[in-house]
């Protein structure tokens, strides 16, 4: 499936790099990391909140030579699509580690840079769930949406990126409907609650440990009988046990501490860990 796939985007790609790249003598440049090439330590770092969008666009515009951008910035994400006049200097790089107070040589060994048909190729392959984690995961196409909504309501798109998003768009949803990519539900939660099942057997014989936000909880509790504690960023990032799953909530009020039944940690992450 995965080879089919990639013929089918091979040809969508030599398509849309004939029609996409040198408009109006403008390059297409993307730079990120992601869970192949940084640890969650780093990629926690360079997390764009969505407070903080509208300002992260702004400057990202308001740079010489940058002429559109958007922003992705998930889990296991952080991707800047630009065009720009120039391809050889280190605007974008530096911008990046200067918004989030980083050191340059931090941040360069996991960074990478697509540049004009590589950059098609690569965001075609994210918008069709090849880049993610879980091979098809369906959440990566809606956070791509998203990205694109937020840059054309901070009016930061013009020809070149907004066309290509939405060519991106187009290629994911032909890939679902011509492939089998999409035929079973696929993501991180439910892949570990899987594992989990593969290796427990029973979930009524054992209390489940979410660490991260109340979406695991809500979408991915292990069984009827299971009453998941949940372990998150902060008391007003987490529900108990997601609602109806009979769990209870942790907080966090600082970095690592224990106080009686309550413990936090100083930064969510997307675990499961069963006790028996």
């Amino acid at each position: 499936m995965a080879a089919c796939i990639h013929t089918y985007l091979h040809a969508e790609f030599r398509d849309c790099a004939r029609h996409f790249l040198y408009i109006n003598h403008m390059y297409l440049s993307v730079i990120g990391i992601n869970h192949r090439t940084a640890p969650v330590e780093i990629r926690g770092q360079v997390v764009f909140p969505p407070e903080q969008q509208a300002r992260a666009l702004g400057e990202l515009v308001a740079l010489e030579g940058v002429e559109e951008a958007a922003i992705l910035s998930t889990c296991n994400r952080t991707e800047l699509y630009c065009s720009c006049s120039d391809t050889t200097d280190d605007t974008l790089p530096d911008w990046l580690c200067r918004f989030h107070g980083l050191q340059r040589e931090v941040l360069q060994p996991h960074l990478y840079t697509h540049l004009d048909a590589e950059a098609v190729r690569h965001m075609l392959r994210v918008a069709s769930g090849l880049d993610s984690m879980i091979l098809g995961e369906p959440q990566i196409l809606g956070q791509m949406k998203s990205c694109y909504q937020q840059a054309s309501d901070a009016c930061n798109l013009d020809t070149l990126v907004s066309r290509l998003f939405q060519h991106s768009f187009q290629v994911a949803k032909q890939v679902r409907t011509d492939t089998a990519i999409g035929a079973s539900p696929v993501s991180v939660a439910f892949a570990a609650v899987s594992l989990a099942r593969q290796i427990f057997g029973d979930f009524d014989r054992h209390t489940a440990l979410l660490i991260g936000a109340a979406w695991m909880a809500r979408r991915k509790r292990p069984g009827p009988a299971a009453g998941p504690d949940q372990l998150g960023g902060g008391p007003h990032r987490v529900r108990p046990g997601g609602a109806g799953a009979g769990g209870r909530r942790t907080g966090r009020a600082g970095r690592r501490r224990r106080s009686g039944s309550r413990a936090w940690c100083s930064r969510p992450a997307c675990w499961l860990r069963w006790a028996g």
